[in-house]
């Protein structure tokens, strides 16, 4: 009899007017269990669609979550009837939770994601890729302006910015560039080798490694090296810079962050990457002559010789032209994107890799478009 006094106690009846009344009484609680799907279905079914469903807990003796979740589950499957729900009768904190049960929107129920078409989505991608290309090219015509300002003396770098920039992209980055390109030329003078070999050609190693260190693998492996190392460094810092309102605040007393910061970035790191590219060049060479000389058995003077032989001024300044436009490529990359990061440290995080991923593309990209030029101009 206790048991039956505090278990929940459910009862209702039906109106005159079409209406349902549903009485509820003692202890709802966990412990005593949840309602069953099909009371709830049983009584809504009694229900004509527009009526109402009134609901009374004036012997309610104590209640906790169970009430709540039978109300609610109600609540939306009389919704679904286009049955009124009459909350009036119920405790005061019972009526606000299901209101702010209902006002959540049912995680079972998920929206089907409609993808676009193919060529929406191509036409989608090309949309942003040419804006993202706009908005590089409205940077770089920045960059142009504060060059020419520092050529009027109009500018706000300063040499201690300049100076600090290029000791970090320039003498610090030297050791991995030479390590890299020494490698570099072994591996080309190793795979040159093999087919040289085969009609006693061997000597034409050293033309090989000269040439092609000179003209395309020096520059090109120094700026893939940058890309990687300071490229992203720009974009790091700046893209901080951004994120703790440095730059709003450079703004806020009248200095343009593009001859603040942007300016001896570029300045440094297209004045560095011709110097290490020489040293590139150099190692490349050394690379090919070790291999030379222990593998082939060619000697140093013969080696030194068929490169003065085989390598022009014309080949070197090329090299050197491409250096600079590469260090440009990379500088104005990094430092776009570092400008352009979203305020958190995701963005940073993205910023950076964007950096060494578009500086990279650019400059193979940029390569291959010169290699094509020259060809064509026989230089």
């Amino acid at each position: 009899m206790a048991d039956r006094i505090f278990s929940p106690q459910l009862s209702w009846e039906r109106q005159a007017s079409g209406d349902v009344v549903i009485h509820l009484s003692g202890h709802w609680l966990v412990e005593h269990g949840l309602v069953p799907d099909h009371m709830v279905e049983e009584i809504l079914a009694t229900v004509a669609r527009g009526r109402s469903v009134v609901l009374e807990a004036s012997g309610l003796l104590g209640w906790d979550s169970s009430l709540i979740e039978f109300l609610t589950r109600g609540a939306k499957a009389a919704r679904d009837r286009d049955i009124v729900i009459d909350r009036s009768g119920t405790p005061e904190d019972v009526a606000r939770l299901i209101t702010l049960a209902l006002a959540v929107p049912d995680q079972t129920v998920r929206r089907r994601s409609v993808l676009p078409e193919p060529l929406a989505r191509l036409g989608n991608k090309l949309l942003i890729g040419a804006t993202t290309g706009f908005a590089m090219l409205g940077f770089f015509g920045e960059a142009v302006q504060a060059l020419g300002r520092m050529l009027q003396g109009r500018s706000a770098i300063r040499r201690i910015d300049f100076l600090e920039a290029f000791t970090e992209c320039g003498p610090r980055a030297l050791p991995i560039v030479c390590l890299i390109s020494i490698l570099v030329g072994l591996i080309m003078a190793f795979i040159g080798a093999v087919q040289l070999v085969k009609f006693g050609a061997q000597v034409y190693v050293a033309n090989l490694v000269g040439i092609a260190m000179v003209r395309e693998m020096g520059a090109l492996m120094a700026a893939i090296i940058m890309a990687g190392r300071t490229g992203a460094a720009y974009a790091a810092n700046l893209g901080t810079m951004k994120l703790n309102d440095e730059v709003s605040a450079l703004r806020t007393v009248g200095i343009d962050p593009m001859d603040f910061l942007v300016l001896p970035r570029l300045l440094a790191l297209s004045l560095a990457l011709p110097l290490l590219t020489i040293f590139s060049n150099l190692a490349g060479m050394l690379g090919g002559a070790a291999l030379a000389s222990f593998h082939l058995g060619i000697d140093w003077p013969l080696y030194v010789s068929q490169t003065q032989h085989a390598v022009k001024v014309t080949d070197l300044g090329l090299g050197l032209f491409k250096a600079i436009l590469f260090g440009a490529i990379v500088a104005i990359t990094g430092c776009w994107c570092g400008m352009a990061a979203e305020r958190h440290a995701a963005g940073v995080g993205r910023a950076a890799t964007s950096a060494v991923v578009l500086s990279i593309v650019l400059v193979i990209a940029t390569d291959a478009v010169i290699t094509v030029m020259t060809s064509f101009l026989g230089i």
